[in-house]
């Protein structure tokens, strides 16, 4: 492997810088108020080199919803020796928390423009594919186990998790984020355990 040059490796860093900014600016003030302009004097760069990374405030939105499901691909590729109901409310919890948590970048951002977004960017679509793919065999490996019953279909309980990350009420109980999401994680597990 090729070691990186300083030039690209200040790129990098820069770019992370922008993309960390962005977030505390979305998290703090919400999405419609983020504009480039701001953004690129928080970070400390002329308009010119922050458009060198993101051509637009989309293309910066993609990126941290990239980053986002590549942190949760990793955790799953990294704990497949886990039972799989612990994976899946880790799962869960991570989604809650970085959707509704004090730091949570996704807090803020509009579910219209996530959506579209998610919906029309090949890199995006490739890696909620990747993410999917492994919830299920998660899924699929807690129904061998017995934990989750094999009745229900391994896509629903897998499109489960990413429905009840976006409660409306966990929005509204962010001064009780932690109930809310042990509660949440409790709905889940009784859903889709095996009933005796």
């Amino acid at each position: 492997m090729q070691k990186r040059s300083f030039k690209e490796r200040q790129r990098q860093q820069r770019e992370e810088e922008i993309i960390t900014e962005a977030g505390r600016l979305i998290h703090e003030q919400g999405l419609d108020a983020l504009n480039m302009d701001n953004l690129a004097e928080t970070v400390g760069v002329s308009k010119p080199t922050l458009y060198q990374h993101f051509k637009s405030k989309e293309d910066l939105i993609a990126r941290i919803l990239l980053n986002g499901i590549e942190s949760l691909e990793q955790y799953l590729l990294s704990t497949t020796q886990n039972p799989p109901m612990e994976r899946l409310t880790n799962t869960l919890r991570m989604l809650l928390e970085k959707r509704y948590g004090k730091h949570g970048k996704a807090t803020g951002v509009s579910s219209e423009l996530v959506f579209m977004t998610l919906h029309s960017r090949e890199d995006l679509i490739a890696a909620k594919g990747r993410v999917r793919k492994l919830v299920d065999a998660v899924v699929d490996e807690g129904k061998t186990q017995g934990d989750i019953d094999p009745t229900i279909p391994t896509a629903l309980v897998s499109c489960l998790i990413f429905t009840l990350m976006r409660l409306p009420a966990a929005a509204e109980m962010e001064h009780e984020l932690e109930t809310v999401i042990q509660h949440t994680i409790q709905i889940f597990t009784r859903s889709i355990q095996p009933t005796s």
